[in-house]
């Protein structure tokens, strides 16, 4: 019907994946830390997780940072434990209502005061030296975004790890999400602050970007944060985020019904060997 064999749609999807080693080049000579990152963590309800969140952030090795909280309507006392932690560059908005996650976040960014945008979910948390080495990458290379390796958890029970492919383009972002939200950071100075999405709030961002033309870097061969996946999570529902994933193609992507489908049929057999077989890092 579209011109595609089964044989070459999966050459397609083969040949379009890659992984390279990394080999980052960190100039340690480099004035950097003056560069001030805005953290954007989103908080619903994760008070069994958030403080572990937070203390990641304020054990960051690069300390020149916002760590900005907003909680969308918290009824489990996350509330009170973002306030229980007493640091300056904490900026925290409570919201007494729930606004979903595209008005926090943008929200937010609103806040943001940084050359620098990262981002950190509120049950995931990072590695002590993820700014230190990431930011370092992206000034000593003029990267506009750059994303990083991470490790899953499951509920409570440490799972594999997962490698990105080396870089990425707005192509290849289509056909599969290489790029781990609490992950990423974009250089504002360069991009401008740039929205969250209205279905899925971090890869439409990312698509935005590389739409432009730019190129996202992975920084480091080791996982720098580590992302939690949870019974009932948008990331956990395989169902749910394929109906999304063919709403952004269709819907704010513009694409056609048959590159639509193809890159539809990318994303699931790239989510299935993702989440079915973590390569150990």
């Amino acid at each position: 019907m579209f011109g595609w064999s089964i044989k070459n749609l999966m050459h397609k999807i083969d040949s379009s994946y890659c992984i390279m080693p990394q080999k980052a080049i960190f100039n340690k000579n480099w004035n950097f830390m003056s560069k001030l990152v805005s953290i954007i963590m989103p908080s619903f309800n994760t008070i069994q997780y958030i403080s572990e969140a937070i203390q990641s952030v304020l054990k960051q090795t690069y300390t020149t940072f916002e760590l900005i909280i907003v909680d969308d309507g918290s009824s489990d006392g996350s509330v009170e434990t973002i306030k229980s932690f007493n640091d300056k560059r904490i900026i925290f908005i409570a919201l007494e209502v729930n606004h979903g996650p595209q008005y926090v976040r943008n929200l937010a960014l609103s806040k943001a005061q940084g050359d620098y945008i990262a981002f950190l979910d509120s049950d995931d948390f990072w590695e002590k030296d993820k700014l230190d080495k990431q930011i370092n990458f992206m000034e000593s290379t003029k990267t506009p975004l750059s994303y990083t390796p991470y490790m899953i958890v499951r509920e409570n029970a440490r799972g594999g790890g997962y490698r990105p492919r080396l870089q990425l383009s707005y192509g290849d972002l289509l056909r599969s999400c290489d790029i781990g939200n609490s992950t990423a950071i974009y250089n504002a100075k360069i991009l401008g602050k740039i929205q969250s999405g209205s279905l899925r709030h971090d890869y439409e961002l990312w698509l935005s970007i590389l739409k432009r033309g730019y190129i996202a870097r992975c920084v480091s061969d080791k996982p720098l944060a580590t992302i939690r996946l949870r019974n009932g999570s948008d990331t956990a529902n395989k169902l749910k985020s394929a109906i999304l994933q063919w709403k952004v193609y269709r819907k704010i992507e513009k694409l056609s019904w048959a590159k639509s489908f193809y890159f539809l049929v990318c994303y699931t057999f790239y989510g299935l060997r993702k989440h079915l077989n973590y390569r150990k890092t």
